[in-house]
């Protein structure tokens, strides 16, 4: 299987990769001729997911697959050390672990604190983030997840909302290069602060946020990801 891959990667004309990291890792590993691989990112549509003049709720929100990948453990545990009242942390969507962070926040006595929707219709995202101040991307600090750059990300930002983001490579270099959010240890401590921070001071969200939006409208917007995929088919055809 593994030869075949090689076979049909070395021979490519071009290679698409959703992120340089993992552009970097098939260079690497199948001697892949580095200038044929080009960055096409994952997008997202600007126009649906865009800021409201809607007053947000003290709300820090995580949208997706509440799966192994996440840190969330260590979300629902800072909730127990964030000082700003009737502050929720939303977590929309299900998955595997979702009834063990359910016991968790049972036993840690946050049940008032962290709240499950299960799965919601896909349209109702971008309602459910502009309701919220904080967008959460936790994934856990493992170098097999270091290509990984979450959807959701994208989705926060274009709406405007600051990110709170752990894990390392692509999603830190994301929050880097956006300057729409802050990246932090995978620690439950860390993780409070940063909460409190960006609740407590509304001018620093609204700077992250607006520079996270500028950013997903220049690089990421689904229009600007299909021009950069346009470009690299025309490069094929005129080889």
């Amino acid at each position: 299987y593994q030869r075949d891959e090689r076979v049909v990667l070395r021979t490519a004309d071009r290679i698409t990769v959703t992120t340089t990291v993992l552009g970097e890792r098939l260079v690497e590993r199948y001697g892949v001729d580095e200038s044929v691989v080009r960055h096409i990112p994952n997008g997202v549509d600007t126009d649906q997911y865009r800021p409201t003049e809607a007053d947000p709720d003290p709300t820090i929100v995580y949208t997706g697959n509440v799966g192994h990948a996440q840190d969330l453990d260590a979300c629902v545990r800072a909730m127990a050390s964030v000082e700003t009242a009737g502050v929720t942390l939303k977590i929309v969507g299900d998955g595997d672990i979702t009834d063990r962070l359910k016991r968790l926040a049972a036993e840690e006595g946050l049940e008032d604190r962290v709240e499950f929707t299960g799965l919601v219709p896909r349209e109702t995202i971008p309602d459910v983030l502009s309701d919220a101040m904080i967008g959460v991307a936790p994934l856990k600090r493992n170098s097999t997840l270091e290509y990984a750059v979450p959807t959701k990300a994208y989705e926060y930002l274009s709406c405007e909302l600051p990110v709170v983001a752990t894990g390392v490579g692509e999603i830190e270099s994301l929050i880097a290069e956006s300057e729409g959010g802050l990246h932090v240890e995978n620690d439950a401590e860390r993780l409070a602060e940063a909460f409190h921070s960006l609740l407590t001071d509304g001018a620093l969200r609204e700077s992250l946020g607006t520079n996270g939006r500028e950013h997903m409208i220049e690089h990421y917007d689904r229009g600007v990801v299909a021009r950069r995929l346009s470009v690299v088919l025309d490069e094929v055809l005129d080889r």
